[in-house]
């Protein structure tokens, strides 16, 4: 059975959720069992978003009301000095030129979710940009996004810029956004994964660094 908390997480009650995260945190719960009960949630929502049972914006919610429920809980875990389960470390950032993050933002809160740690570089992102945080962050994982044609191009150049840098084969590279589902991406890229679907690149990233989805 599952927990209020993943019941209202599941639900996209945002009171609901936040207020029984500040109870259970009150009554002295462990903070990582929270984020779990949470993940679940979010996950679940990512299902449902993935078999269209619901729409856009309420996938949109749900990250916002996990990104709130954090803020709650991770002054506790810093407190309690714990460290979260962490899979991979995560590159994301819309690619030069573009400046849509919708998609951006609800796969990085559903990696964050699932206990990737994520870097998110925003929008408008240069090769450079990308070659610089895979060094600094030591990532294993690239996400990269994009809705506009153009970026097709961008993307291109940014893992040819990682290749050069001798980087390429200590990163999975995700294609994510709108430019995804173009046949042209997959046949012109030398990335690991396509998707237009958060939910779906979250199942694939966990299969990158060998975790169960």
């Amino acid at each position: 059975m599952a927990s209020k908390i993943t019941s209202y997480m599941t639900d996209m009650k945002e009171k609901e959720t936040l207020d029984e995260v500040k109870a259970v945190i009150n009554a002295g719960r462990d903070p990582m069992e929270i984020v779990e009960e949470l993940r679940d949630g979010i996950s679940e929502v990512g299902d449902k978003f993935e078999k269209q049972e619901v729409f856009l914006t309420e996938l949109i919610m749900a990250a916002e009301i996990f990104k709130e429920a954090m803020k709650l809980i991770k002054p506790k875990i810093e407190e309690k000095k714990l460290v979260s389960k962490e899979i991979g470390t995560l590159v994301i950032g819309t690619v030069q030129g573009d400046l849509h993050d919708v998609g951006k933002n609800i796969f990085g809160s559903l990696m964050d979710a699932s206990g990737f740690v994520v870097h998110d570089l925003g929008v408008d992102v240069t090769p450079e940009m990308f070659v610089e945080a895979i060094k600094k962050y030591d990532a294993n994982l690239v996400g990269m996004s994009a809705l506009l044609s153009a970026g097709l191009y961008v993307m291109d150049d940014t893992i040819k810029a990682i290749e050069n840098a001798g980087l390429r084969e200590k990163v999975k590279i995700l294609i994510g956004g709108g430019i995804a589902g173009e046949e042209l991406t997959s046949k012109m890229l030398k990335a690991d994964a396509f998707t237009e679907f958060a939910s779906v690149g979250v199942k694939l990233a966990k299969r990158f660094v060998g975790v169960e989805s």
